[in-house]
């Protein structure tokens, strides 16, 4: 094991991490941290130490996991609204939209597409490649070009 990653290690047994847990509203505290600590295990070595030697390194962490917490309840929400909103959607009326979101350019198609299924804009940036604001601007221009082909 690198420093880097016993440096996370030793972090993640720790006892700040359960105080830390226990502070979350989440009742799934144990995969979000799990997510941001996979996540963290992926972060060049040098950024993690040079996170430690400033004594910044804890903090770094708990920001990660209060912003993935964010992620989560947001995601959460989108779920429960699209299951009600399915509730009262015809399947007409949901080929509709399926077939504005197939007009768009394959780009947009595609950013969309992938934002659907992971509910993040980062996971949309990491699997495609492209930076967090490209991925943004696509989303924005997207929704704006679906909101007027639906009008």
């Amino acid at each position: 094991m690198t420093d880097a990653q016993l440096l996370l290690t030793e972090i993640y047994l720790s006892g700040d991490l359960k105080v830390l847990k226990g502070k979350l509203s989440a009742n799934n505290a144990d995969d979000i941290i799990q997510e941001v600590f996979c996540d963290l295990y992926s972060i060049p070595g040098d950024r993690i130490i040079d996170l430690h030697s400033r004594g910044k390194l804890k903090y770094y962490i708990a920001t990660c996991i209060y912003n993935r917490q964010k992620q989560f309840a947001k995601k959460d929400n989108k779920l429960r609204t699209v299951e009600l909103t399915n509730q009262d959607t015809t399947d007409e009326q949901i080929e509709h939209v399926d077939y504005d979101v197939n007009k768009l350019d394959e780009y947009r198609r595609t950013v969309i597409q992938v934002y659907a299924n992971t509910g993040s804009v980062h996971h949309v940036s990491k699997a495609l490649r492209i930076s967090v604001g490209s991925t943004h601007s696509a989303l924005k221009e997207a929704r704006w070009l679906l909101k007027k082909q639906i009008q």
